[in-house]
């Protein structure tokens, strides 16, 4: 994990794995006592595997791209709230009269279909600041149905999971 450095959040094996927490909806990545980052979502031209549908197979949005996850000292990218479903780690965008004046409520999350489902991807081989070679993540809005989503090409799909109690 390319952690302490701001740019893409690149995963890679490592011994001591990092740390994040959840405070308010937004994710951070901890570096040390006197340092966090935030995890943000950033727009990309990747394409998705095509346009969001609901549980039922019917069309909601036009085709949309991947959004990559990246880590920054300040917030910044794509309007949305990280949060908790079980132990699985989702994301889901926030829109309308919520996105600019208070945090939805949290029952409210992803009822719009907007959120990517507890579905992650992780994409193409990079090269981290330390020269271990990682993939990054990324993330795209769909159903929660995993069966009704297409892999983007190159990418594997994972699932993202807290072993904390402390984290809810």
């Amino acid at each position: 994990m390319r952690l302490g450095h701001a740019g893409e959040l690149i995963l890679s094996e490592v011994r001591n794995p990092p740390t994040f927490f959840l405070k308010s909806g937004q994710l951070f990545a901890y570096v040390n006592q006197s340092s966090v980052l935030y995890v943000n979502a950033m727009e990309t031209k990747l394409p998705s595997y095509g346009p969001i549908v609901d549980n039922q197979g019917n069309f909601m949005h036009e085709k949309q791209h991947l959004m990559r996850m990246e880590l920054s000292t300040k917030k910044d990218g794509v309007q949305g709230e990280f949060f908790w479903a079980l132990s699985s780690l989702h994301f889901a965008a926030v829109t309308g009269p919520a996105a600019s004046t208070s945090v939805k409520r949290r029952a409210d999350l992803g009822k719009d279909g907007l959120t990517n489902g507890g579905l992650w991807w992780v994409c193409e081989g990079k090269e981290a600041h330390d020269g271990r070679i990682g993939r990054t993540l990324y993330m795209d809005y769909g159903t929660p149905n995993f069966r009704l989503r297409r892999v983007p090409t190159g990418c594997e799909a994972w699932t993202l999971h807290s072993l904390g109690s402390s984290d809810y």
